[in-house]
């Protein structure tokens, strides 16, 4: 069996692997240190897992910055959430806005406003560093997050009854959230030209707590902010087609009917074995689906569950299977894994 796969290692991972540590400012750890830090993790993970290259850092000769320090971070920041350093990494707390704030909430230039100011150091210094074409499009590891989550952040757990009992409330969060992704996008294509995306990746927008809302809610809220970011896609990317949506690891079948209306929708990332794959692919044809092993559930599991569900998605009909590797995750489930996608 050869399935494509993606085998990440999680922060906490690496501090008890490798006793590394997130850097103490957003995006402008030393240059070189960093690129050098990145290259020795591969070797590293090559040695103990059987030269099977799962970082994908070895022999670039280009500055990027960490995926970290986007998304669950950036974004609300940019919208007043506080954010702070933790074992690990960053995280933006809930804002908990009133009516009255939320009101008067205006997505702010990135370009000036904290934390991108931050982002825009570490832009700066890498480019003066390695020169604007040895510089990895920032796009490529630009987490945007999506309008859901960062209303979920800025209004807090409010939002969930806003939904019901202020349905106003509910759109201006939506609202402020999509222009804050707007904005930043448009700041990355106007510095930097179209997004680069690699042939099997696109511009992707999460909508993580989906589970908490039903699909006629989502079609009702959510959906009318992502077609807003999904219409500009050509713009950003310079391609059609390439826009995707991160659905997290619940179920995909309740949101089949409503998903049909996401414009140019290419790629659906996430899904759990709850999900019927081979439905959502014949209900959705050329829409791609990825989806993940759950690192919760294989922790506990013994090798004989965690490998049927492997054999589960690898059977599916799903184009990719990721695995992020926690730390009470043995070595010897990452091979088991490695070997059962066919690339040992």
């Amino acid at each position: 069996m050869k399935t494509a796969f993606t085998v990440t290692f999680s922060p906490a991972w690496w501090e008890q692997n490798y006793y590394s540590q997130p850097g103490n400012r957003i995006a402008t750890d030393t240059i070189d240190g960093r690129r050098e830090d990145c290259l020795w993790r591969d070797e590293f993970l090559l040695a103990r897992y059987r030269g099977v290259d799962l970082g994908g850092f070895r022999g670039i000769k280009y500055a990027y910055l960490r995926g970290e320090d986007w998304g669950t971070v950036i974004l609300p920041g940019l919208l007043g959430c506080r954010i702070e350093k933790n074992e690990g990494g960053w995280w933006a707390h809930e804002a908990d806005y009133t009516d009255e704030q939320l009101a008067a909430l205006e997505a702010p230039d990135p370009e000036t406003a904290y934390p991108f100011t931050m982002v825009l150091e570490g832009l700066e210094a890498l480019e003066a560093a390695v020169g604007r074409e040895n510089l990895v499009n920032a796009y490529e590891t630009v987490n945007v997050q999506g309008p859901l989550n960062i209303a979920m952040k800025i209004r807090g757990q409010q939002f969930w009854t806003d939904l019901i009992e202020k349905p106003e409330m509910a759109h201006l969060a939506l609202d402020v959230s999509t222009r804050m992704v707007e904005k930043v996008v448009d700041f990355f294509r106007q510095r930097f030209g179209p997004m680069k995306v690699r042939h099997d990746y696109g511009y992707c927008i999460g909508h993580c707590p989906l589970a908490m809302i039903s699909p006629a809610m989502y079609e009702q809220f959510v959906l009318p902010c992502e077609n807003r970011l999904a219409q500009r896609t050509e713009h950003i990317t310079g391609r059609r087609g390439v826009f995707e949506l991160h659905h997290c690891s619940t179920t995909i079948d309740p949101y089949l009917e409503v998903y049909k209306k996401v414009h140019q929708l290419s790629k659906i990332d996430g899904g759990d074995l709850a999900s019927d794959f081979r439905r959502v692919k014949k209900e959705l044809p050329g829409v791609r689906v990825d989806t993940g092993i759950d690192s919760f559930r294989a922790r506990f599991q013994s090798m004989d569950e965690f490998l049927r569900d492997v054999h589960y998605l690898a059977d599916s009909g799903v184009s990719r299977i990721s695995l992020d590797v926690l730390p009470e995750i043995p070595d010897e489930k990452v091979l088991a894994f490695l070997k059962a996608l066919g690339a040992l």
